[in-house]
């Protein structure tokens, strides 16, 4: 981004939330697919009911929480309209009010609040 600024090129950064789309909504399918495939001594591991439950929680609040792409696209088109576009263009609820303040943290501690909002223990 600094670097066009000497060329008069402006860059938006577009941070979007998790949006309503067949690649966001199927990550939790995609990942309970790969434990399925994993060896059998790996799935052994975990205790099956716990990933189900874990898998059947994590699809709802994506669900839930996953935007109408149209928001972002909207977003894209009125940056594009305006003669000083933002440099950072986030959209949706969770973009704004929960990635932004996790990416403040450190990885370890924001590792451990989305381990903790998760609530579920793997073994």
């Amino acid at each position: 981004r600094c670097e066009l600024t000497p060329y008069d090129c402006h860059v938006t950064i577009v941070q979007p939330a998790t949006m309503k789309t067949p690649l966001g909504l199927l990550y939790w399918d995609s990942w309970y697919n790969g434990f399925q495939q994993a060896p059998e001594e790996r799935q052994n591991a975990l205790n099956r009911d716990h990933i189900e439950k874990f898998v059947d929680l994590n699809r709802e609040a994506l669900h839930g929480a996953a935007e109408d792409p149209d928001v972002t696209t909207l977003a894209m088109v009125k940056a594009l309209l305006e003669s000083k576009p933002p440099t950072r263009l986030r959209t949706g609820a969770a973009a704004d009010f929960f990635f932004r303040p996790m990416s403040w943290l450190s990885d370890t501690r924001r590792d451990s609040i989305l381990w903790n909002l998760m609530q579920f223990d793997l073994v």
